[in-house]
C-alpha cells in the first residue's frame, strides 16, 4: 500500500523552524545589547556635557555677582542660554534666590512654588554636590532629556521581547497548522485506500 500525499516536502521546515528560531533570539539579544550600550555612552556623554555647561553657568553668575558692569554678554550668551537644565541658586543661609527651568503648574501660589523648590533642591542635592559661588550655592540636577535617554534601553527592549514572542507564537501555529494539514492528508488518503477494492 503506497502513500503519495501531496505537500509532504512541507515536514522540511520544520528542521528550518529551529534555525530560524535561534537566529531570532540571538538576533534580539544582539540588538537589545548594542542598544544598552550605546545609549549608555550618550547618557554618560550627555551628563558630561551638561555637568560643563552647568559649571560654565555658575562660573558666569560668580562673574556677574562680583561685576556688575558689562554683563550683556554674560547674561545673554551665557546665562540665559541654558533651557534644558533645572537649576536653582541658593544663599549662603539655604534661601532660593534664583531658579531656571523648574515647571509649575499654572496659576502656582507662593506657597506652592516654595513647596516646589523645597521639592527639587531635594532631588538635587541627592544627584549632585552643589557648585560654590561667590555668596551662594548652585543645585542642579539631569534634564529631562538625559532622564529620557537612560530609560529608552528598556522601553526598546520590551519592544524586542514582545516582537520575539509574536514570532515564537507565529512559529508555533504554523507547526500546528502544518501538522494538521498532514494529518487531513494521511486521512484523506487511508480513506481512499480503504474503500479502494484490492485487485484479484
Amino acid at each position: 500500500m503506497k502513500f503519495s500525499l501531496k505537500g509532504i516536502n512541507t515536514l522540511d521546515l520544520y528542521g528550518n523552524r529551529s534555525r530560524i528560531k535561534v537566529l531570532v533570539i540571538v538576533s534580539s539579544f544582539v540588538i537589545g545589547i548594542s542598544s544598552l550600550f550605546y545609549t549608555h555612552m550618550l547618557v554618560e556623554e550627555l551628563r558630561e556635557r551638561e555637568k560643563r555647561q552647568i559649571e560654565l553657568f555658575a562660573n558666569a553668575l560668580e562673574y556677574a555677582y562680583i561685576y556688575s558692569e558689562n554683563l550683556n554678554f554674560v547674561t545673554q550668551e551665557i546665562i540665559q542660554q541654558n533651557y534644558s537644565i533645572p537649576v536653582i541658586v541658593v544663599d549662603r543661609s539655604g534661601t532660593p534666590t534664583d531658579f531656571k527651568n523648574i515647571k509649575f503648574k499654572r496659576n502656582a501660589t507662593d506657597e506652592e512654588i516654595d513647596a516646589k523648590l523645597a521639592d527639587e533642591l531635594k532631588r538635587m542635592e541627592a544627584e549632585y554636590e552643589p557648585i560654590y559661588i561667590e555668596d551662594a550655592h548652585v543645585y542642579y540636577r539631569n534634564s529631562e532629556l538625559l532622564y529620557s535617554l537612560r530609560y529608552y534601553p528598556y522601553v526598546q527592549l520590551s519592544v524586542i521581547l514582545v516582537f520575539g514572542l509574536l514570532v515564537y507564537v507565529v512559529f508555533n501555529q504554523t507547526k500546528l497548522a502544518e501538522q494538521n494539514r498532514v494529518w487531513a492528508g494521511l486521512t484523506k488518503e487511508t480513506a481512499h485506500q480503504l474503500g479502494t477494492p484490492s485487485p484479484r
